[in-house]
Parts: C-alpha cells; sequence; structure tokens
C-alpha cells in the first residue's frame, strides 16, 4: 500500500482529498488540528472499510511535525510516505495597511514556512520512495485584488517556493506540483471572515510619555487616517456579507479532491494546474484586458474610490 499524508484535512479540500484517496486504494494519514472532527474521520474510515489514520498536526509547530514524522514510519511500518499534500491553510482578509504585524506573520507561517518545514522534514522518507509534494496554491496569487492582499501574497511566494522546489528536488526524484484552485464551495470563505480585523489601538496613558508610547500615539493617528480612507468600503462589505462579487460562481471540493488523485497516480504530471476550467479561462481573460481597467474594476468590487 501507498501512504499519503494530508494536512489540513479536517475539512474542506483537505477532507475531500484525504477521503478521495482512500477510496482509490491509498492509506492515507489525515493530519488537522481539529481533535472533533479527526475522531469523526476515523469513526467515518472504520464504518466504510477505508485506510485513513487520523493524527494531529499543527503545522506551525515544530515539535509537532517531528513527531508527525516518527508517526508517519509507525503508520506505514517503516516504508515512510509516498505523497505529501500541503493543503493546510486559511486566509487573512483585511485592508493591507490595518493589518497587525502578527496577522501578517501568522498567515505567512501556516501558508508558507510550513509547507517548507513540513517538506523538508519528510524529505527523506520521500526521496525514498521517489514521491510527490503537492502544494495547495490559489488563482488569487495571480490576481491582486484588496481585501485578501495577504492571502494573496503568502500564495504568490508559495508559487515561487513551489517551482524553486520543483527544480531541487528534481535529483532526489520527488516531483513538486502546484494546484491553484479558483472559488471553492467549502467553508474556508467564512474562516477567512472570522479572521479579519485590525489591530486594537492603544490606550491612553497618564503617564509621561516615553518612545514606545510616543510611537503608539503615532500608529493611533495612522489608524485613524486609514480608517477614513477605508470607512466606506468596510461598511459597504459588511453589507453584502463580506462576499464581493465573484465572476464565477463556486464548484464542490470533489474537483480539486479529483485532481489530486489524478496527481497522485501518475508518474508524468504537469507542473501547476488551475482548477476549475472557468478559473484558468479567467486567468487568460484577466492577461488580455490593460491594467488601468483592471484596477478600476476591482476597486469597485470592493467599494473602494
Amino acid at each position: 500500500m501507498k501512504w499519503v499524508l494530508v494536512t489540513g484535512a479536517t475539512s474542506g479540500i483537505g477532507r475531500a482529498s484525504a477521503r478521495r484517496l482512500a477510496e482509490h486504494g491509498y492509506g492515507v494519514i489525515a493530519c488537522g488540528r481539529n481533535p472533533e472532527a479527526l475522531a469523526e474521520i476515523g469513526r467515518d474510515a472504520s464504518r466504510d472499510g477505508l485506510v485513513m489514520v487520523p493524527l494531529s498536526l499543527d503545522v506551525t509547530e515544530p515539535e509537532e511535525i517531528r513527531n508527525a514524522v516518527t508517526s508517519c514510519m509507525s503508520i506505514t511500518a517503516g516504508e515512510g510516505i509516498h505523497a505529501l499534500i500541503n493543503n493546510a491553510g486559511y486566509g487573512q482578509t483585511g485592508f493591507l495597511l490595518e493589518l497587525s504585524k502578527d496577522q501578517v506573520r501568522r498567515q505567512f507561517e501556516v501558508n508558507l514556512f510550513s509547507v517548507l518545514e513540513l517538506t523538508k522534514a519528510l524529505l527523506a522518507q520521500l526521496q525514498q520512495n521517489r514521491g510527490v509534494v503537492v502544494n495547495m496554491g490559489s488563482i488569487i496569487s495571480r490576481i491582486a485584488v484588496p481585501w485578501v492582499g495577504l492571502y494573496a501574497a503568502a500564495k504568490n511566494a508559495l508559487r515561487v517556493v513551489s517551482d524553486v522546489l520543483r527544480m531541487e528536488l528534481h535529483g532526489a526524484g520527488i516531483r513538486v506540483v502546484l494546484v491553484e484552485p479558483g472559488a471553492i464551495r467549502t467553508s474556508f470563505f467564512e474562516r477567512a471572515i472570522a479572521a479579519q480585523g485590525t489591530e486594537e489601538p492603544s490606550s491612553p496613558s497618564a503617564k509621561e510619555p516615553d518612545a514606545e508610547e510616543h510611537g503608539n500615539r503615532l500608529s493611533d493617528r495612522v489608524r485613524t487616517a486609514l480608517s477614513e480612507v477605508y470607512t466606506g468600503a468596510r461598511k459597504r462589505l459588511s453589507q453584502v456579507g463580506y462576499r464581493p462579487f465573484l465572476v464565477f460562481p463556486p464548484v464542490g471540493a470533489d474537483r480539486v479532491a479529483n485532481l489530486i488523485v489524478r496527481i497522485v497516480r501518475r508518474r508524468a504530471v504537469r507542473r501547476r494546474y488551475v482548477v476549475p476550467r472557468g478559473a484558468a479561462a479567467l486567468l487568460a481573460l484577466l492577461r488580455l484586458l490593460p491594467s488601468p481597467l483592471l484596477d478600476r474594476f476591482k476597486r469597485r468590487a470592493f467599494y473602494l474610490a
């Protein structure tokens, strides 16, 4: 049996992919942070006769990554994994200059740094099995739009990292593939909305101002200025449930899951895949339009002047 490790397997694309891989005869190590969802995955697999092992894993914690590597060897009886699906991620929404350093750092830790760390930790197993690494990107990495700019930046960085890893790991017999979904019908967007917000203003202090307090007061003035710029846009976004205009309706996560199975099963694969076809058509259309026209459309879609 060949084994596949899927991160972010407790919901959305990750859960659909883990299930579909198991249905095609793969042993799946389904990783995530939600203990209830992991338990449910285990029960469903047992009921349906699928080989799917739930594994608790926070991809941003080095110790948990080390434990996961050991668990993989134990679960697979020393054979190791044949494929790594780097799917764990989340979207941070909000206008760029209003986001805190912690929000920026967390976005890159989950969507980029964890991919490098987990791939590195499992490199020996993947090399032994001449395996494949599938990184989950997004077409948003190629479409610079307001409100989700930080998420787009992290996925754009992942796009470059995937290209470089593909070249650097070629000699080790490891294939690296980037999958870039368009709008997918999952709870991802709801979680992105929940993650929105700005850094709270600092509280006034009665003490004599020192350098740090002076910096905080300057930050407050910046926040006030930003609020004046974005108040109208935030109000309109709130009225539409923080859902700007979508060119194509979302499709089910099974469309991505089916693609993941094809990538894992084949030796000859492309370096990148865009799914569904409507998303690929959108990217092709955007390449033909002049930048000033695109900027105007995007501003209006996100209610900016």
